[in-house]
């Protein structure tokens, strides 16, 4: 009994093969591409800052309260509507580091707590602890040389690939004095009016383990106050998250393409039915398509260039994952007694260039989600023809010129030196801006680009080559 059931096992095997000799691998299973992990913590450490220098004064003294007092507050909202479980330090700096509880924090609505003189936001960056969430409020107002300490020490904090930096500026009413303006570091007493332009700016900065820098800073942004003139910016290896690609269904192809193959959409390579997949004719010369890549908590704008990195290239047609393992001949051995199960096919890299090219038509962003269209192109040739499955690891970067035009967010809050002049309209304008605010982010975004290479990154196209 055993004997003829085995013999008729394979007579069903050996019918399959002759059926499927000649056919297409439209049953090919190949490894799902590798997610990301663009979550947040379960649970939170954070440690908020909270700078207690007479600068600050001005944002508290003010009848009725003030935008300022609600959007500290709602740095403590924040952390706690974002986790679930979260332990949080509160820090009151100046001339020392006083550690403060809960009832001690909330006592920053009383002008009496801006008692402190010395600013240096370097020194409060360098006792942080990056296995934290670090939270810093400040006005930012810092000379050039304040500037360069403070980017150094915040560039020695975010080195590890998975490290962010988020700056929320906002405006609020203030009136009180400002201090070190100019080459001869004048003060001068400034007071808002009720028209939201003569706002004084600060600010948020917010570093730490990308995932959880993000988090904060979405919800932070959904509840802000009102009227508060919200920007931020955001530096970080990603410029957005769980990218996905899809067709663009509201392109038509360029003239210049018409006369190139078009790939057809299939999906039977992958088992995410999410993942972007092609039959790729080898008989063609080169085979074009348009597609869009959509990216979700995008913080503050993007570049409008880019160029399109190919990160690696990839095959199940190799001599560690050989053909042999595919389709028909993988569900016979399936069957047969004793045999496995047809589990996924591994990606091996290969080495080739010029296989794929692709180029940014279009840049769009709206509540948070980046929408880019990009002309992706293949060429059969750099892989000699060669059939088999393919997998192609790509990202957007921007060019350099366009990310930091991105990351200015405060450029019409700022001011320099050279603008204080004897001229005393000048200086009352200076109290509704911060001192070299778009130096500071230009410099922040230098030193992203080099460490980090900011982009949008984790992109796969499947390919059935035959």
């Amino acid at each position: 009994m055993k004997k003829s059931k085995f013999l008729a096992v394979c007579f069903l095997a050996f019918s399959m093969l002759a059926a499927g000799c000649g056919s297409s691998r439209s049953n090919v299973a190949a490894d799902s591409p590798d997610v990301h992990n663009f979550q947040k913590s379960e649970a939170i450490e954070a440690s908020v800052y909270l700078d207690g220098t007479v600068s600050m004064y001005g944002y508290v003294n003010y009848p009725g309260g003030t935008i300022y007092d609600e959007a500290v507050k709602n740095v403590d909202r924040s952390l706690a509507s974002t986790w679930k479980k979260e332990t949080v330090d509160y820090v009151k700096f100046g001339d020392d580091m006083k550690t403060m509880n809960r009832n001690e924090f909330l006592q920053m609505d009383q002008t009496a707590f801006y008692d402190q003189k010395d600013t240096s936001l370097q020194k409060v960056v360098e006792q942080t602890d990056t296995k934290k969430l670090n939270i810093i409020v400040t006005d930012l107002f810092q000379t050039n040389q304040d500037l360069d300490s403070l980017v150094m020490a915040l560039k020695s904090k975010c080195a590890d690939e998975n490290a962010a930096l988020a700056i929320i500026g906002m405006k609020s009413q203030f009136n009180g004095k400002i201090f070190d303006v100019g080459k001869n570091l004048a003060s001068f007493d400034y007071a808002s009016n009720d028209t939201p332009q003569s706002y004084r700016p600060f600010y948020i900065m917010v570093f730490g383990q990308e995932n959880d820098v993000r988090a904060f800073v979405v919800n932070y942004q959904q509840n802000a106050p009102a009227n508060a003139q919200l920007r931020a910016v955001m530096f970080s290896k990603n410029l957005g998250a769980e990218s996905k690609l899809s067709l663009d269904t509201t392109s038509t192809l360029d003239p210049a393409d018409k006369k190139k193959g078009k790939l057809a959409q299939i999906s039977t390579i992958a088992n995410d039915s999410e993942t972007l997949q092609y039959r790729l004719k080898l008989d063609e010369k080169e085979s074009v398509d348009y597609i869009r890549m959509d990216s979700k908590d995008v913080i503050g704008k993007i570049p409008n260039q880019y160029e399109v990195k190919v990160d690696a290239i990839e095959t199940t047609n190799s001599e560690d994952a050989p053909q042999a393992s595919h389709g028909v001949v993988a569900k016979i051995k399936s069957m047969l007694p004793g045999g496995k199960k047809n589990t996924n096919s591994a990606f091996t890299p290969v080495r080739v260039n010029g296989f794929f090219a692709g180029n940014v038509t279009n840049t769009g962003l709206q509540a948070g989600i980046a929408n880019v269209a990009v002309t992706v192109h293949f060429f059969p040739a750099e892989i000699q023809k060669k059939a088999g499955i393919y997998r192609v690891v790509w990202s957007l970067i921007p060019t350099k010129d366009a990310y930091l035009a991105s990351v200015d967010a405060f450029a019409d809050w700022n001011f320099n030196d050279s603008q204080i002049g004897p001229d005393p309209s000048a200086m009352a304008d200076a109290g509704s801006k911060t001192l070299n605010i778009s130096t500071f982010t230009k410099q922040l975004g230098n030193m992203n680009y080099e460490m980090h290479g900011p982009g949008f990154h984790y992109n796969n196209i499947y390919l059935d080559a035959k």
